[in-house]
C-alpha cells in the first residue's frame, strides 16, 4: 500500500514540475513581446495642461481602429495611470504606430 501512494505522490509532483516550467516559459514569451510591441508605439511626453482626453484627441485619428474611451483605457492600462493622475513631463506609450 505504501508504494500505491508513493507512486501516486510523484505521479503527482511530476505534473507540478511540468506545470511550474509551462507557466515559465509561457511568461517568458508574452513578457519578451510586450517589450518588443511597446519598441512599435510612439511614446509622448506630458506637456502642460495635457489630459488623456486631450491627448487621445490629438491622435486618435491616426488610430481609427479604437474609440476615443479606448484609446484612454489602452493607454491607461498600458502606463499604469489613471485620468487624474498624468504628469508633466512623464512619458506615455500610445497606441499609433511609429
Amino acid at each position: 500500500m505504501y508504494t500505491f501512494f508513493a507512486n501516486h505522490r510523484i505521479k503527482g509532483f511530476s505534473y507540478l514540475i511540468v506545470l511550474i516550467l509551462v507557466a515559465f516559459f509561457l511568461f517568458l514569451s508574452l513578457t519578451g513581446r510586450a517589450v518588443a510591441d511597446h519598441a512599435e508605439y510612439k511614446t509622448i511626453t506630458v506637456g502642460q495642461g495635457d489630459t488623456l482626453w486631450s491627448i487621445a484627441r490629438e491622435y486618435h485619428s491616426v488610430q481609427p481602429g479604437l474609440s476615443t474611451e479606448s484609446f484612454i483605457e489602452w493607454v491607461e492600462d498600458e502606463n499604469g495611470v489613471s485620468r487624474n493622475h498624468i504628469e508633466i513631463n512623464q512619458k506615455l506609450v500610445l497606441p499609433v504606430k511609429n
